[in-house]
């Protein structure tokens, strides 16, 4: 049996108060699109894809390093639209890691889960939190929200819990689970 998996940490809805909504709203006026329900508010590590649930053990004791709780600060702080604001598909708030641990975390999981299949990515990593899934932009009026919003402050996490994540996709949209590790109260 097969699962839909990628390796991320949540992130508390209560870190986008009303300056959220305000942008939500202005966004709301020049575009369509899906918001991301804020419990479903995550950064992504690494996407995996589907897979098989007898891979989750061995997957979990190679990585159980790193699929923990880290006291380090990562900012939430500007927005910015993937691929570009003359193309929104995504609009997201940036994370931030000054102390660079992040990154670092994230190299270490490519190189241990490659000799388990899966494929280092190629792209460069940008942590980000979707926010919203762009459909119909009016594309003249994106520099201008991004402008606006480019700095937009939604605070500082001092911790962050990377797990392995189950995303179950529905006719609502995903709905998401971080997975239990094996003899841990992790949840």
């Amino acid at each position: 049996m097969k699962h839909r998996i990628f390796i991320g940490g949540f992130v508390e809805a209560d870190y986008f108060g009303k300056e959220y909504y305000r942008m939500r709203y202005d966004f709301d006026m020049i575009s369509g699109g899906k918001w991301v329900p804020l419990p479903n508010l995550h950064f992504t590590m690494k996407f995996l894809g589907d897979v098989d649930v007898s891979q989750l053990p061995g997957m979990s004791d190679v990585l159980k390093n790193y699929l923990c709780v880290h006291f380090d600060d990562i900012f939430i702080n500007g927005i910015g639209f993937f691929p570009h604001h003359r193309a929104p598909r995504i609009l997201y708030a940036r994370v931030h890691n000054p102390s660079g641990i992040l990154y670092q975390i994230r190299s270490e999981i490519e190189n241990l889960l490659e000799p388990l299949g899966f494929k280092k990515e190629e792209r460069s990593f940008i942590p980000h939190i979707t926010l919203n899934r762009v459909q119909d932009a009016e594309t003249s009026r994106t520099p201008l929200f991004l402008q606006k919003y480019a700095e937009i402050d939604f605070g500082i996490k001092p911790t962050y819990t990377i797990s392995l994540i189950e995303s179950m996709l529905t006719r609502e949209g995903s709905i998401y689970k971080a997975i239990p590790l094996p003899d841990s109260d992790f949840v």
